[in-house]
Order: C-alpha cells, then sequence, then structure tokens
C-alpha cells in the first residue's frame, strides 16, 4: 500500500519509482479502495481526475476493460490485506484475553467469534 504522499504524486501523473505504468494504476486503485471502502463506481470517478487517466483506461480486454480489471484486482487486494487484519486482531486481542483473564485459547476465539474483538468480557 502506498503513502499518502506517493498517492499525491500518482494523481498528478508523477509514476517515478513505478517499473511500469501498469503498476503504478494498480497501488493508485489499491489506495483508492482503501480510501472509499472498495467501491467501484467511486474507484473509477477518482482516477479518472488523476494524472494516470488515459486511453488505455477504457481499452477493451477479457469481456471487460483495462480499467475495471484494475479495480477488481485493487478490491480484491484490498480485501485479502482487510481479512489479514481482522485475523491479526483477532488473535491480538485472544492472547490479551487469554492474559487478562486466564481463558483458554478456544474459549477465547470462541467468545471473540461470538462478540467480536470490542466488547469487554
Amino acid at each position: 500500500m502506498i503513502d499518502h504522499k506517493t498517492f499525491l504524486r500518482l494523481q498528478k501523473g508523477d509514476i517515478s519509482g513505478f517499473p511500469s505504468p501498469t503498476v503504478a494504476d494498480l497501488a493508485m486503485c489499491e489506495y483508492l479502495a482503501e480510501q472509499y471502502n472498495n467501491d467501484s463506481e467511486t474507484i473509477d470517478r477518482e482516477f479518472r481526475k488523476s494524472g494516470l487517466m488515459r486511453d488505455k483506461w477504457e481499452r477493451k480486454q477479457n469481456g471487460s476493460t483495462y480499467g475495471k480489471q484494475i479495480i477488481e484486482k485493487a478490491i480484491s487486494n484490498n480485501s485479502n490485506r482487510t481479512f489479514v487484519v481482522k485475523n491479526k486482531e483477532k488473535k491480538q486481542a485472544a492472547f490479551a484475553l487469554i492474559q487478562q483473564k486466564g481463558l483458554s485459547y478456544d474459549d477465547v476465539m470462541l467468545l471473540i467469534s461470538i462478540f467480536g474483538t470490542n466488547e469487554e468480557l
């Protein structure tokens, strides 16, 4: 995931530091996916405002367009990253409860699956 400073460069069309324009497109869309909760229409609209926008975005390929495929990949990458973070948060919460309450790992994971990680147990 790129930082905000890199996003601002990409928004201006500056792809320095990226191996190709396609990689820059994906990075920009991943950032937008994170910011706009994987909303493909908003990602598309915001990308079109950027300096990365070019004719290739509308190019037909594999029954879709280049732009739609980049957005789908960005959303998939973002969803995978979110899943990993949520699992990490669950594990951290489980270990905290084990230490605080002396519960078994299995008991804690069962409680987390029922109540989530933000409930006081």
